[in-house]
């Protein structure tokens, strides 16, 4: 049984790369890492700046896929994790892909144990944020409200277990 609880930011590629940085950096806390998700067999295509930057960020490969939702059409791919440390890196890794995978880990976490994991996905209008998280309680007092200082006409969306349903926070 899945107990994370799942919010969105709808529309966040019309934000750009220095917000959605702010909001990343927002997620995490004194000993937190973030790190993105690569799939590996796309390093072989990327501009060799860009792959450098990848490898010598490594933290880690692996085989699994810890995110909620997998495009249907991709085979069983290795990942290569990066960690990124600041503004400045985080909007290098989105340069990477505008639909970026990540994770916030607290340091000496596995993957599995991500406090949040981060993806975009779109559709025919827009791109949103969905984050999956461990504790709503988190999200709700320290994370929230850094995201609502950045930008107040971020639409917020949480999913309401007992109702079924999205609401707006």
């Amino acid at each position: 049984m899945n107990d994370k609880d799942y919010f969105y930011i709808k529309d966040i590629s019309k934000v750009g790369g220095k917000w959605i940085s702010e909001i990343l950096l927002s997620f995490r806390d004194d000993n937190d890492i973030i790190y993105f998700a690569c799939i590996e067999e796309i390093l072989a295509y990327l501009p060799e700046e860009k792959k450098e930057f990848i490898l010598s960020n490594h933290y880690c490969k692996s085989d699994k896929w810890i995110f909620q939702t997998r495009p249907s059409n991709l085979k069983p791919v290795n990942l290569i994790w990066f960690q990124v440390l600041d503004r400045e890196s985080i909007i290098k890794a989105l340069s990477l892909d505008s639909l970026f995978r990540c994770i916030v880990l607290e340091k000496g976490q596995s993957l599995e144990n991500a406090s949040y994991t981060l993806y975009v996905l779109e559709d025919e209008y827009s791109q949103e944020l969905c984050i999956e998280a461990n504790s709503k309680e988190h999200f709700l007092s320290c994370v929230l409200p850094k995201i609502k200082g950045f930008n107040k006409s971020l639409k917020v969306l949480g999913w309401d277990k007992r109702n079924s349903e999205l609401i707006t926070l």
